[in-house]
C-alpha cells in the first residue's frame, strides 16, 4: 500500500463520523455485525487520485469463511482473487478517464499462503496453545476479503459517477454500503444490483 493511499484513506476515516450522521443504517445491517450479503465500499477522491477499498465477508464471495482445504474451496478462493485482481472489470468511471496504478487483494484467514509473512510463523508449529494461534482460530469464524485500488484520473472535476459490477461478479452480494469523500464534500448510499452506481455530482 503506497503512502498516498494511506494519506487519503486516513482522510476518509477522519471524516467517518460526519459521514455516519448522513448515512444512518440499522445496527443489524452494519458490516461490523458481519452480515452475509452485505459489503462495504469506501471511495476517497483527492487531486488526481482515487483510492477505493472494497471489504466483504468471505461468505459473499466464496460461499464459506473457513480456511480453504479441499480442492473445491481452494478453487473458489482463487477464482474470487482472480476477479478482484482485475479492477478494470469491476469499476466503471463516468466523466473522467481513470488509470489503475496499484491494487492489492487481502484474503484474510482463507488460505495458508496468507501467513507466509507472519514474523513468528515457524515458531507456531507444534504450539497449539500459542496465543496468536488461538487468536487466528477465533478470527477464522469471521473471515473478510479486502481489495485496495489506486487510480489516477485525467480530470476529476468532470468525474460524475462510479459504477461497480461486483453484483454481477459475486451473486452472494445483495447490498453494498458505499461511502465517498472529496475535499469539498462527502456522501453515502446503498448500492444494489438494480442500483450499482455511486453518483458523485
Amino acid at each position: 500500500m503506497n503512502r498516498n493511499f494511506v494519506g487519503i484513506f486516513c482522510l476518509v476515516m477522519s471524516l467517518f463520523g460526519t459521514i455516519t450522521t448522513v448515512y444512518a443504517q440499522p445496527k443489524d445491517t452494519s458490516l461490523d455485525a458481519h452480515v452475509h450479503g452485505l459489503s462495504d465500499l469506501t471511495i476517497a477522491i483527492e487531486a488526481e487520485a482515487i483510492e477505493i477499498q472494497f471489504t466483504s465477508p468471505a461468505m459473499n464471495l466464496v460461499g464459506f469463511e473457513h480456511k480453504a482445504s479441499s480442492k473445491k474451496d481452494i478453487a473458489s478462493v482463487n477464482n474470487a482473487e482472480s476477479i478482484l485482481d482485475q479492477p478494470e472489470s469491476l469499476f466503471i468511471f463516468s466523466g473522467s478517464v481513470c488509470r489503475l496504478v496499484e491494487s492489492k487483494v487481502v484474503l484474510s484467514g482463507l488460505i495458508e499462503e496468507d501467513h507466509k509473512d507472519h514474523k513468528d510463523h515457524k515458531d507456531h508449529e507444534g504450539h497449539e496453545d500459542h496465543k496468536d494461534h488461538k487468536d487466528h482460530e477465533d478470527h477464522q469464524g469471521h473471515s473478510e476479503i479486502v481489495g485496495h485500488y489506486s487510480y489516477r484520473c485525467s480530470d476529476l472535476s468532470k468525474l460524475s459517477s462510479i459504477k461497480t459490477v461486483m453484483f454481477e461478479s459475486f451473486p452472494g452480494i445483495y447490498k453494498i454500503n458505499a461511502m465517498w469523500v472529496m475535499p469539498s464534500k462527502q456522501g453515502s448510499t446503498t448500492l444494489t444490483a438494480n442500483n450499482p452506481t455511486v453518483i458523485l455530482r
